[in-house]
Order: structure tokens, then sequence, then C-alpha cells
């Protein structure tokens, strides 16, 4: 478990914050919105996190959450943060449809990495002409349909 008092550092001093490569599997105190008003960056990767996917602060650019064993959809807040530049949920169990706003909720998103998860439908129609998405990973999913011609707006895909 994520201990309680790690709620109660400085939410206003707190930038970075690597929790990875532990056994953490769960939050002691439920959590759904993280509190931390000045995180940019976030590394819970490689733990056995089970339950819903956290919703990081506002002010998060980096957030890395892959190799756990989260389930359940990405809830729909995660299109307000605005300030993303890498989002990797990779190695769960996710589920659901891909939210329509990823790809255009962050003006800065370079890296968004969705592979091996349960998501399943269509890729929505995402992806704007000022995409700075470098990286787009959604393999090992079972997304099904056409794919977006919007992905041919994003100059910078590698």
């Amino acid at each position: 478990m994520i201990p309680k008092w790690f709620l109660n550092i400085a939410t206003e001093t707190l930038s970075y914050l690597n929790l990875s490569h532990n056994s953490f599997n769960n939050w002691e105190e439920a959590q759904f919105i993280l509190p931390w008003k000045n995180l940019m960056i976030l590394d819970l990767r490689s733990n056995k996190l089970q339950g819903s996917l956290v919703i990081p602060p506002m002010s998060t650019e980096y957030f890395f959450i892959s190799e756990n064993n989260l389930s359940g959809r990405v809830h729909t807040l995660f299109c307000n943060l605005s300030n993303l530049i890498v989002l990797d949920v990779s190695n769960n169990h996710l589920g659901g449809t891909i939210p329509p706003c990823f790809g255009s909720f962050s003006r800065y998103l370079s890296v968004l990495n969705m592979k091996g998860n349960n998501f399943h439908g269509n890729i929505p129609q995402i992806f704007s002409d000022g995409s700075n998405l470098m990286t787009l990973d959604l393999s090992h999913n079972q997304l099904q349909g056409k794919l977006p011609k919007l992905l041919v707006k994003c100059k910078a895909l590698q």
C-alpha cells in the first residue's frame, strides 16, 4: 500500500514523485484524483497497483503508470490534463473505448502509449493540425475499424 502520509507531503511544493519499480498494490486511503497541485512528473510504473486508474493533478506533464494491474475505463477527466507531454498507461487491464478527446486534449502531448490493454472499438477521429504527437502505441488491444485519416496531420509522428 502507498502510505496515507504520502498524500500529506507538501502539496504546494512537490513537483516530482517516483515510486516506480516497487510492489505497491493500492493506496492506503482510496484515491481518485491525486492532491499534489504542482506535480509535474508522476512515475508509478512497474508496481502491482489494482483498481481504477487514478487521475493525476492537472499540472502533470509526465504520467507513467504502466506495468500494473489497473482495470476499468479511462475517465473523461483525463481530457482536462492540458499540460500532458507523456501519458503511458500501457500493460494494464484497462478497457472500454479510447476517449474521443485523446490526441487533442493537450497540444503538448508527444507520447501516448496505451498498448497491452483491453481497449476496443474504433480509434477516435483525433489528432489536430497542431499535434506534437511523436509516438503513438495502441498495439495489443482489440481495436478495429478504419485508421483515422487525421493521423497524417501528426507531422512529428515517428
